[in-house]
């Protein structure tokens, strides 16, 4: 688990203000806006366990060990939650050529690099083109 300050800029940002348009991104992702509701446990339990259906539905099988996945598991995914909203995005791998990976926060497009090696597989693959093979395509 990380926890981190909300980015200003992500794919998700239109989650925080009322009547912004969801971006267009390459790969499925889930989420519920809360509103300005304060939904208590078993309400972030019942949106999490929905949400996590729909991501299992459309990623199903497509995950680089999915031939190694027990019967019935869950995809593997990423999970963002603030008070304003939850999301789950389905994943396919952790990184592309080992060159290029991303954290939950990473596939909502603020990419955390270290190194100028990390810098430099991101400008190769093209951002949009690596955080689509670590998702499922939409």
């Amino acid at each position: 688990m990380q926890l981190i300050p909300k980015p200003k800029d992500s794919f998700a940002s239109f989650l925080d203000a009322d009547g912004t348009k969801e971006p267009n991104v390459p790969f499925q992702w889930f989420y519920q806006h809360f509103g300005h509701s304060k939904p208590d446990m078993d309400d972030l339990v019942t949106v999490y366990s929905d949400l996590l259906k729909q991501a299992t539905k459309v990623g199903e099988g497509r995950s680089e060990h999915a031939h190694s996945s027990p019967p019935g598991a869950a995809v593997p995914h990423n999970f963002l939650l603030t008070q304003r909203w939850m999301v789950v995005l389905p994943r396919r791998r952790a990184a592309v050529n080992k060159e290029a990976g991303a954290n939950a926060i990473g596939m909502m497009g603020v990419v955390a690099v270290a190194t100028q090696s990390e810098i430099d597989g991101w400008i190769r693959l093209g951002s949009a083109a690596a955080l689509t093979e670590l998702g499922v395509p939409k």
